[in-house]
């Protein structure tokens, strides 16, 4: 018995070097098995995990299964640890149709459980070739996608403000083929025997910029190409689209909010163009409607206090200019900057407040200057109305 046991002692740790030797030697790239065990899912095509196999064995006879393993940085391929952080955890999960593995997916998580990178590889006949990485920062916004085949990779970095996308940079590389007498020793190409080479060369480049309507929608893309194609100056969605001769005049983030009495004016009128101005700090100062002819027909004005909007302005255009009509809102906050009064006046008459007391909020209609009707309102839902008497 003691012989027997020295034996495995002295067995185990050159077991686990052969291990790790035939790992590090035959497939450290993508092949080397994870450090922790393996869980196993019945799974689909898309690589869902549907339910827990009771067993590999089990798990591999099914059309589809995933298995799931947490593995070390010394598994990864070289392509992601250069994004490794040791303070992250490496998800491994590898897709099988019929017993054969089809994908493999390493996603990097944080302290947190938050994904900063998700990477995937299709495997064909046996070989494994990456297909995208994504990097996200510790908003879990997408800040860089890789995309790779056999005859193109490109990089995409995304910009942002106020966690809105503003930019995005864009660059393609393409495998190009080399011939002989391109090299750089033309003697020996001449001599024969020299093979073309193939390298991977940038062929485009670009930059986008996202504009946004007033209710943070996305209206255009600009794009500005750097190298490798005409110029696409817009890519705009109908029915609203920036003016084209502006440098400022477009919608940032931190737009306007604006009551839901500028709804009805604001959604009903016909528009062909539409010209943002705003100001330095990005907010929106002026809203300009045109019609097909080029004239306008609506503006908005937001007037600004720090950065809380106190009020509205909203007025229609006949055709020659004459003001058809003008709406008004007010706000009012108090000393935590909360909104707590909301003022709405058509043509300089007042026609409804608003005083919001948390959740609940008090809403009264006026004709001629008085109140003729009231109602209650808690998290959106109408409690009470009551008519006021004695408006005569």
């Amino acid at each position: 018995m003691p012989m027997h046991n020295s034996r495995r002692e002295t067995g185990a740790p050159v077991f686990r070097f052969l291990r790790f030797a035939f790992c590090m030697v035959y497939g450290a790239f993508f092949i080397c098995p994870p450090l922790s065990a393996q869980a196993w899912y019945i799974s689909n095509a898309s690589g869902q995990a549907l339910y827990p196999s009771p067993s590999r064995i089990v798990a591999l006879r099914s059309d589809y299964c995933l298995g799931m393993s947490v593995i070390a940085e010394a598994a990864l391929p070289p392509e992601l640890r250069a994004y490794y952080q040791p303070s992250y955890i490496i998800d491994f999960r590898t897709l099988y149709e019929k017993g054969a593995p089809v994908r493999q997916q390493w996603v990097f998580r944080n302290d947190k459980g938050l994904s900063r990178l998700t990477a995937a590889a299709g495997i064909r006949d046996g070989t494994p070739a990456l297909a995208f990485i994504e990097r996200y920062d510790e908003q879990g916004l997408l800040i860089e996608e890789q995309q790779f085949s056999e005859e193109e990779q490109s990089r995409t970095m995304y910009f942002y403000e106020n966690a809105v996308l503003v930019r995005s940079e864009t660059g393609v590389k393409t495998r190009v083929t080399i011939p002989p007498d391109e090299t750089e020793e033309p003697d020996a190409a001449a001599a024969g025997g020299e093979e073309p080479r193939q390298e991977w060369r940038e062929t485009s480049s670009w930059t986008d910029r996202y504009r946004y309507s007033r209710s943070q929608s996305l209206r255009s893309v600009q794009r500005v190409v750097l190298s490798g194609g005409p110029q696409t100056p817009v890519i705009s969605f109908p029915p609203l689209k920036p003016h084209p001769e502006f440098d400022k005049d477009f919608v940032r983030p931190k737009v306007a909010y604006h009551s839901t009495f500028l709804d009805n004016a604001v959604n009903s009128a016909p528009v062909s163009d539409v010209m943002y101005t705003t100001d330095d700090k990005g907010r929106v100062l002026t809203e300009s409607r045109y019609d097909e002819t080029g004239a306008l027909t609506h503006e908005m004005k937001n007037n600004w206090a720090r950065d809380r909007i106190m009020s509205v302005e909203w007025r229609s255009f006949d055709t020659d200019g004459t003001v058809l009509e003008e709406r008004l809102v007010e706000y009012g906050y108090d000393a935590k900057d909360n909104r707590v009064t909301e003022r709405n006046y058509v043509n300089g008459v007042l026609e409804r407040t608003v005083k919001i007391e948390g959740g609940r909020e008090i809403e009264e209609l006026y004709m001629d200057g008085k109140i003729v009707l009231r109602a209650t309102w808690e998290n959106g839902r109408k409690i009470k109305e009551e008519r006021v008497r004695g408006r005569q």
